[in-house]
């Protein structure tokens, strides 16, 4: 798809294979000027998606549909338990329920990795509360939950 605009070094958006002196605007509204260029910043932001106009309306229908599902992680991601226990998520399975399947190594007692994968089932709506994006977040839960106890 060919762009309609571009961006400046600043990030500004304006059209492209258009002379400066040609983006003049001769109107007697003084905001008509600064209208076009909010257009310009809203064209620039859809096309900086890379979206078509035909995946745009598929996904705004899927959505509507309720057929749109956004993944809180995608396969390779580091995720972490409520535990802080670092996880690798292996393979996400979708069958009439979303599940997302983590693992990780455990370790022996004497600091060296247990050679058998442990895995975890985890649903979508657990992130936040058992399942976390950062470790920072897993720690955050697990010394709220500390204060909770005791």
């Amino acid at each position: 798809m060919e762009r309609l605009t571009d961006r400046t070094e600043k990030g500004h958006a304006y059209l492209v294979n258009v002379k400066p002196d040609e983006q003049e605007v001769d109107s007697p509204y003084k905001n008509t000027l600064q209208c076009i260029l909010d257009c310009f910043e809203r064209l620039a932001a859809y096309e900086d998606t890379g979206l078509t106009p035909e995946q745009c309306a598929e996904y705004a229908q899927a959505e509507a549909d309720g057929r749109l599902v956004v993944l809180p992680c995608k396969v390779g991601d580091k995720i972490y338990n409520s535990d802080g226990e670092e996880l690798t998520v292996e393979r996400i399975v979708i069958t009439g329920h979303i599940n997302i399947y983590a693992h990780t190594k455990k370790h022996n007692a004497d600091g060296t990795y247990n050679p058998h994968w442990m895995g975890y089932e985890i649903k979508p709506k657990a992130f936040g509360k058992t399942a976390f994006l950062t470790r920072a977040e897993a720690e955050a839960a697990l010394a709220a939950q500390g204060e909770h106890d005791g």
